[in-house]
């Protein structure tokens, strides 16, 4: 299978690449600069770019791509970064696949954080109400940004890790 990965350098994306090259599969590496090598592609998510080709003979495009969460203090410069990296990344592979003769899916990250600061003992499923706060509201424009994937008839998981 070959499985194209934006993300691949961070922490969950790293991991799944490894896994899946030991699995014997083929992987595909999105990155933002540099000499991409044998297993990359450059792409630019700000400039809604990637190698549509790349996109059309992938059995799956995996979206892993966005800024540390965990840095602090989150600035409004560093919030539209953490927005920006997330929702232009998912909008471009989203769009790029959605644009492919062939089936592809597409497995998009998001976070728990979509159901928002403090829900106490409420049991959480994908149907529950999406919380408050800027975490749930990138969240919420995070996962609406593969939709034009879905609206194309492509099969859509959103990761909600």
């Amino acid at each position: 299978m070959h499985v194209v990965i934006g993300g691949a350098s961070g922490f969950l994306g790293s991991a799944l690449v490894s896994h899946l090259r030991d699995e014997g599969h083929q992987v595909t590496r999105l990155v933002r600069s540099g000499s991409p090598g044998p297993d990359a592609s450059l792409w630019d998510p700000s400039q809604g770019r990637v190698d549509q080709v790349l996109i059309d003979r992938a059995d799956a495009v995996v979206n892993l791509s966005g800024a540390s969460i965990a840095r602090w203090p989150r600035t409004s410069s560093y919030k539209k970064e953490l927005w920006s990296s997330r929702v232009d990344a998912t909008t471009t592979l989203a769009k790029a696949v959605a644009a492919s003769d062939s089936p592809t899916v597409l497995l998009s990250g998001s976070a728990m954080g979509i159901y928002g600061a403090d829900r106490g003992q409420e049991p959480l499923t994908e149907g529950a109400a999406h919380g408050d706060g800027f975490l749930a509201d990138l969240c919420v424009a995070w996962e609406a940004a593969a939709e034009p994937a879905v609206q194309a008839g492509q099969r859509v998981c959103l990761l909600r890790t």
